[in-house]
């Protein structure tokens, strides 16, 4: 499916954000590869949409239902911890709020799954996406030199405190 770039961009889309199906992975696998030069293969988002420790999130644009960004967290079993694992955009509603609704979705129904911490992976060089966690109030923990290899960039290792009492900001 093709679709053209909004007439606004600085405007941003009302999505709806949902649990990711089978019916939804085409698209998901689209939006993948077209964001990442190591995209994951579509059996990773069936498998993900079929486990019990997973939130395999889409924002749809209404009302055709056009899939433009997925989110993926995994809560780590018996742990209170849970790690961002895949978040993207298609680049024709990049900077539109779709990311922040993800995002914000996500912490919420992590929290409620009872995650203490969310933690994730992010490219050095990928200023933007930084920014949006750093504005939802995660903060540098680390660094991963060569992380991503193929590349040779390193990954920032971001946290946030989901137990603070204080709803996510961002949103």
């Amino acid at each position: 499916m093709s679709c053209s770039p909004p007439d606004k961009p600085a405007q941003p889309l009302d999505v709806c954000v949902t649990v990711m199906g089978r019916d939804h992975l085409r698209q998901v696998s689209a939006i993948e590869r077209a964001s990442f030069s190591a995209p994951w293969p579509e059996h990773f988002f069936l498998a993900h949409t079929l486990h019990p420790n997973s939130l395999p999130l889409v924002a749809l644009l209404p009302p055709a239902g056009l899939v433009v960004g997925h989110l993926i967290i995994w809560l780590a079993p018996g742990e209170s911890l849970a790690q961002l694992q895949n978040l993207a955009v298609n680049e024709a509603f990049r900077r539109r709020g779709v990311a922040g609704r993800l995002l914000s979705h996500g912490l919420h129904l992590a929290k409620r799954r009872g995650a203490k911490r969310m933690r994730l992976e992010v490219r050095a060089g990928n200023r933007a996406a930084a920014l949006l966690y750093e504005r939802f109030g995660f903060r540098q923990t680390g660094l991963l030199p060569d992380y991503y290899a193929a590349e040779g960039e390193d990954a920032l290792v971001m946290e946030l405190a989901l137990d603070d009492g204080r709803p996510a900001a961002g949103a």
